[in-house]
């Protein structure tokens, strides 16, 4: 197989775990991605502190710790040695942005499709709370994840659809971009 097509349009994002997971099939060696994580110091936070590594301190409850962390993306069996090609649109999101951006910062595909809106960032679990004076119940993140050297998506080829199209993928009847990015594969 001489090229590998990822679409991972229309993802919300995930487990970062995840995203290493594939990207291992893509290095040769290991890549250290560094990134700065968010924690707020309360005893709702607990089980996230402990993920972090960092006590819960009474003394400063309520503040925002910040910690510097790295993704260590690991070789895995077997690795694709051919050309990448990664899909996306507009509505992609948190860990399927932080894949992205790694795979073209570390120049390991090219990037098709429409431009991402969102920022590169993500949120580890949180808790829920109900808030009985609304009836509603609210969830808190537990952590905030950004990754300062990966600032935007640029899109390699920018293949936007029309309404039409777009109708057309999202009830299965046809894929443009998929047929677009084949005919730029079998052009290359």
């Amino acid at each position: 197989m001489s090229d590998l097509v990822i679409d991972i349009r229309r993802n919300p994002g995930g487990s970062l775990n995840s995203v290493s997971e594939v990207l291992g099939h893509l290095v040769k060696e290991e890549l250290y991605v560094k990134y700065k994580e968010r924690i707020k110091n309360s005893k709702y936070n607990i089980k996230n502190l402990e993920m972090a590594g960092i006590r819960y301190d009474e003394n400063t409850k309520g503040k925002m710790i910040e910690k510097n962390s790295t993704l260590i993306i690991k070789p895995r069996f077997p690795t694709f040695e051919g050309k990448v090609w990664v899909l996306v649109d507009s509505s992609i999101a948190s860990a399927a942005l932080i894949f992205t951006a790694i795979v073209q910062n570390n120049k390991l595909g090219k990037v098709i499709g429409q431009k991402p809106v969102y920022s590169i960032n993500t949120t580890t679990a949180g808790n829920i709370h109900y808030l009985p004076r609304v009836g509603l119940y609210v969830y808190i993140p537990g952590s905030y994840m950004y990754f300062p050297k990966y600032h935007e998506i640029t899109l390699d080829y920018e293949f936007a659809m029309t309404k039409k199209e777009k109708l057309e993928w999202i009830t299965g009847n046809s894929d443009p971009l998929l047929e677009k990015t084949l005919k730029l594969i079998r052009n290359k």
